[in-house]
């Protein structure tokens, strides 16, 4: 078993491989601009979640500006 604190030089390839997505999933690779994109691709989901909620609410809430006829005057 591997110690928590070990070299990454030393360990074998698969943990190296393992290791070069630290900076990915972390936003490490590009500074600030990478943490300042990987936060709005995070937030994307909540966004959708807004916007999709407000257009499906506004859809189904009943048109006001529409004259109800009666069933009777359509036939």
């Amino acid at each position: 078993m591997l110690e928590p604190n070990f070299d990454i030089r030393e360990a074998p390839a698969f943990f190296t491989v393992v290791d070069s997505f630290r900076k990915l999933h972390f936003g490490y690779f590009a500074g600030l601009t990478s943490k300042i994109v990987w936060c709005v691709i995070g937030l994307t989901p909540l966004i959708f979640t807004i916007t999709g909620s407000y257009l499906w609410l506004r859809r189904r809430k009943p048109n006001q500006s529409r004259k109800q006829v009666p069933l009777s005057a359509q036939l």
